[in-house]
């Protein structure tokens, strides 16, 4: 397993065993800077995250650190915006994530670990990507809180993505909405053929609780 830990002003991704006798803790990456751990690459060679690197300056980009020689991250989307949350798909080839370059937040989609084109595949706002297991659907959350699934499928020789007409599914009820709650992870998860959903929801209280007021009252007044 591989988890996150902060102390100190450093923050570290962890990797330990947690089959059979317990093993030691490696750590895999230790640094100043703010980062997220978001999940493995599915051939176990890549931890994927988005954080900050104090050398390149240019804010919150998506990372891959391998598990194997020195631990070095490789910038997988790195532009002078804001790039975060990656998901990848299940076959490990292609990478989501979401970037605010053209002043919102939309959702792109591009060959993992590279080289290849990126394509954008939510057009009105998007956030919190996430794959269906077969790779053939894409789910995020819109700007308006809505959650949209978009039909994927490749091309013909297998070297990009052609993305359908994202549909809306239902509209959440994420505290803080799709952006700000997804600064750090994912407020939803989907089971593996996209029919079922776990998601955090704010939750409102169906029936309030009337308010009773009354004008000119003395409480010495006689009943």
């Amino acid at each position: 397993m591989a988890f996150y830990r902060g102390r100190q002003n450093r923050s570290a991704f962890i990797v330990k065993s947690v089959g059979g006798a317990a093993g030691e803790e490696e750590v895999v990456l230790d640094t100043p800077e703010l980062k997220m751990l978001q999940g493995w690459s599915p051939d176990g060679r890549f931890l994927i995250y988005h954080g900050e690197s104090s050398t390149s300056g240019t804010g919150i980009d998506v990372w891959a650190v391998p598990l194997a020689g020195p631990h070095s991250p490789v910038a997988l989307a790195q532009t002078r915006f804001e790039e975060k949350l990656p998901t990848l798909s299940a076959d490990g080839k292609w990478l989501a994530y979401e970037s605010n370059e053209t002043g919102r937040f939309e959702i792109y989609a591009q060959p993992f670990p590279g080289p290849g084109d990126r394509i954008r595949i939510s057009t009105t706002g998007g956030a919190q990507a996430k794959w269906r297991r077969d790779g053939k659907e894409l789910f995020f959350v819109g700007l308006d809180g809505r959650l949209m699934v978009m039909p994927i499928r490749e091309s013909a020789d297998a070297t990009r993505l052609e993305p359908g007409v994202a549909m809306p599914l239902f509209l959440t009820q994420i505290r803080g909405g799709a952006i700000q709650a997804g600064g750090s992870g994912r407020q939803y998860d989907v089971s593996s053929d996209g029919e079922r959903f776990l998601v955090v929801t704010l939750v409102e209280d169906a029936v309030s609780t009337p308010i009773t007021l009354i004008q000119n009252w003395s409480p010495d007044a006689k009943r």
